[in-house]
């Protein structure tokens, strides 16, 4: 309730999951309404032909579902079964990559108003969450003023019969809450279908199907959009259901996903350092995903080759060429970061500090800027470097990255080891705004 408080006054919540940035959105529906097959303790007995789209709650019941309270002096038979729609525009979402899709409602243990149209009590169960054509309308009938106009549980068969639905996931409201207490419930919805996933990116509107599984499962839950018949008005209701969408915001610049050989060719190794024998290589001990880049480093200034001994550079390094020029400040890029690992028999010295430089397509390179990290700490670390530290280069077309050990500026011999790298990413701060909200 806190986030979505937050979201409504304009602040945008980024979420540090470490590893991981990613921003929550927040999406109110854009139409909102339940439909109804009345069963036999309903006394709307063409209930399946009309509307409810501007009552102030939503219900899902089974057909059998009825209310018990032995308190109370509640025993009702079914009033029939409830089916719920929320239609979502998703635009806000559009070219992010969405990491997890959570349905939030405000949910009341049954309804004694509302002109009886409701199971007084409701009761824990299971229900389910379809994708379904958004070839409908909400309509504002209520229970007092009914209404033809929108979908109704007929149409909704009809449109369900040529459209079809697609099952997202089965959920489970435990019932916990007593009548008067209504609470939220957050829903995580599974990112298993690749075209939910599609239509998230793509920023479409689509419309989530609430319908019961168990035969006993009801419950209700606040209306996002209410017909007050006094003035009559549209409102909007703050306790309404919402998505909560978490999208990362980081851009990949190099995760070391794919065939070995083909990464390799595009990372280079500075040929006159201890690695005449030995580049990178790509390895398996991964921090994200399958594998990553490892490094060996020999910065004391000399190696043996054939029976003689060279002199070469205290400082090693490989430099990837992008595939294109890349802005970094696009999006409103503010840092940049890559994950790293050492060895517990590395034997860095003082000056053997992983470091990172750009090369803008001008050539102009950056100033080295260097991590404290300790390279002989085996776990992985996620070093986070702000883009302004990056001086000498354009931001706007990085075209090359370096990633080493040493001091490429003021060499100075040093000791050797093994590193791994990956995941190097730029994050973003992407401005968005919540439909509705001012």
């Amino acid at each position: 309730m806190i986030l979505k408080e937050a979201c409504r006054c304009g602040v945008l919540v980024a979420v540090l999951l470490s590893p991981v940035w990613a921003e929550v959105h927040v999406i109110d529906p854009v139409q909102d309404t339940f439909v109804l097959n009345p069963g036999s303790g309903s006394k709307y007995t063409n209930a399946a032909d009309q509307s409810y789209g501007g009552s102030g709650s939503r219900s899902v019941a089974a057909a059998m579902a009825r209310a018990v309270d032995e308190e109370a002096g509640i025993d009702q038979d079914p009033k029939g079964e409830f089916i719920s729609l929320l239609q979502f525009d998703l635009s806000q979402v559009t070219d992010l990559t969405s990491g997890s899709v959570g349905l939030n409602l405000y949910i009341s243990n049954g309804n004694e108003g509302a002109a009886g149209i409701y199971n007084y009590r409701g009761h824990a169960g299971t229900f389910r969450v379809d994708w379904i054509s958004n070839d409908w309308e909400q309509g504002y009938g209520t229970p007092k003023t009914a209404s033809d106009e929108g979908i109704t549980y007929s149409s909704l068969m009809d449109l369900l019969d040529t459209s079809g639905q697609t099952w997202i996931t089965d959920c489970v409201y435990d019932g916990n809450n007593a009548y008067a207490d209504p609470q939220w419930y957050r829903f995580e919805l599974p990112l298993d279908d690749e075209d939910l996933c599609s239509a998230l990116q793509a920023g479409d509107t689509i419309t989530l199907m609430i319908s019961p599984v168990d035969e006993e499962v009801c419950f209700n839950f606040t209306a996002y959009t209410q017909l007050n018949a006094t003035p009559s008005k549209i409102v909007i209701r703050d306790t309404g259901p919402y998505l909560d969408i978490e999208t990362v915001t980081f851009r990949t610049v190099a995760d070391f996903e794919g065939d070995a050989n083909d990464l390799l060719a595009s990372w280079e190794t500075n040929l006159d350092s201890g690695l005449l024998t030995t580049g990178p290589v790509i390895d398996t001990m991964a921090y994200d995903g399958n594998q990553c880049l490892q490094l060996l480093f020999d910065n004391d200034g000399e190696i043996l080759w054939e029976g003689s001994t060279y002199t070469v550079e205290t400082y090693a390094e490989t430099t990837a060429t992008l595939p294109s020029t890349l802005d970094w400040t696009a999006r409103g890029g503010t840092s940049f970061s890559l994950a790293w690992a050492g060895d517990t028999t590395n034997t860095p010295s003082a000056t053997d500090r992983l470091y990172i430089q750009l090369e803008d397509r001008s050539t102009a390179v950056s100033e080295p800027v260097y991590c404290e990290g300790d390279l002989s700490q085996s776990d992985w670390h996620l070093w986070t470097v702000a883009l302004s530290d990056f001086s000498g280069v354009n931001l706007q077309q990085i075209k090359r990255v370096t990633v080493g050990v040493g001091n490429p500026v003021e060499p100075q011999a040093g000791g050797s080891g093994t590193i791994w790298i990956d995941s190097l990413r730029v994050y973003d701060c992407v401005t968005t705004s919540i439909p509705g909200v001012q």
